[in-house]
């Protein structure tokens, strides 16, 4: 699958349709999230259903879009907005995705 096609099914099961299964299933087994403040970083396919559950409780109308500003293979740049109109959630975020046979091995927080 090419790694558009993934981000893409990855965006529309967060945004959508706010499937969790439809987003883990997307990431490689040993993924790895990382942020700016390291304390926030985690990683796992366990983890990333229990924070993806969670994100979804706090921003019950939780949205993304996002648009690929540079890619190459095994990698993507996006520039992301994230927003819940509920709970006035409104963030814009540059994001590193690194991919590795068709899944998601890294989303880097940049």
């Amino acid at each position: 699958m090419a790694n558009s096609s993934v981000l893409s099914e990855y965006y529309e099961a967060m945004s959508k349709n706010r499937d969790v299964d439809g987003m883990v299933a997307v990431l490689h087994p040993e993924i790895e999230v990382t942020f700016p403040e390291t304390e926030r970083n985690w990683n796992g396919i366990q983890t990333a259903r229990q924070k993806f559950l969670a994100m979804f409780d706090k921003y019950p109308d939780f949205h993304a879009t996002y648009e690929i500003t540079s890619e190459d293979d095994h990698s993507a740049t996006l520039a992301c907005h994230f927003w819940d109109p509920k709970t006035d959630y409104d963030v814009h975020r540059t994001m590193k995705y690194i991919f590795e046979g068709g899944k998601i091995l890294a989303i880097h927080h940049l």
